[in-house]
């Protein structure tokens, strides 16, 4: 079953935006370049010793069933390699719940020495400390691994799967809901000469599509800055996976253009 497929069979509890519990154990598996995985499945996480609560099971009807708590990353992907949204999120398989947290993309971090001798070995050239969304475009092929083990250590989480969307697949994936209903919080308006981009955006309940919720998720001129920003992404996010219960036209896109663990 494709992960889009899953998500869409998630309840989110939207009144809440805590950070995902950091009580993960499951060895986190490597993951595959972007330009190795052209379509991904979800998978059974390995089951761990000592805790059953987080190992696949069979239900009545012989259906593998999700970990009871599953950790995961979601990166929004800019033309540049960089990671422009950061998502660490939580899916509660008896409660339906997924919790989601954002991360500042222009949060500073610090590699460990054996990342660095990780990278240097494979021809790269990453300075020690770096915005943690540059993470990905300096680590090459493997930007993405480096990326996941990175913010894992940071917050002391390792991630049973991720997902990572380009903003051309994000924009289909909008129209193919034909619109995601949003109440956009400020103003937003933006037309700089030097890109394609136009965002003019009154607040208020409105219906989005691919575009105009392109323009609603890279706007950055927010009165409090990313922390206003970030709580966009995050409202934009669980207003997506709600609307997707309600809504097959989704399922029937072929979106080659995100990929998982």
């Amino acid at each position: 079953m494709a992960i889009v497929g899953v998500v869409s069979l998630l309840a989110v509890d939207s009144r809440s935006s805590q950070p995902p519990p950091l009580e993960f154990n499951t060895p986190a598996p490597v993951a595959a370049s972007p330009e190795e995985v052209e379509a991904y499945e979800y998978e059974q996480a390995p089951e761990t010793e000592g805790d059953e609560d987080d190992a696949i099971e069979d239900d009545d009807g012989g259906l593998i069933r999700p970990p009871a708590r599953t950790n995961f990353l979601l990166l929004g992907i800019d033309n540049n390699n960089l990671a422009d949204a950061i998502m660490v999120g939580c899916f509660y398989r008896d409660t339906g719940e997924i919790k989601l947290m954002s991360i500042p993309r222009d949060m500073y971090t610090r590699l460990p020495d054996h990342r660095i001798q990780q990278m240097r070995e494979e021809g790269l050239r990453p300075p020690s400390t770096m915005k943690i969304n540059a993470v990905r475009a300096f680590g090459g092929r493997n930007g993405t691994y480096y990326m996941k083990q990175q913010l894992g250590e940071m917050l002391g989480v390792e991630f049973h799967y991720y997902v990572e969307v380009q903003m051309e697949a994000f924009v289909r994936i909008v129209d193919a809901m034909d619109g995601i209903y949003v109440d956009v919080a400020v103003p937003m308006f933006y037309n700089p000469p030097d890109q394609d981009l136009y965002i003019n955006l009154s607040p208020g309940l409105q219906r989005l599509d691919g575009r105009t919720a392109e323009g609603l998720v890279r706007f950055r001129s927010f009165p409090t800055g990313d922390l206003g920003r970030n709580q966009t992404h995050m409202d934009f996010m669980t207003q997506l996976i709600s609307q997707v219960l309600t809504r097959e036209a989704i399922m029937s896109e072929p979106l080659t253009m995100i990929t998982s663990c």
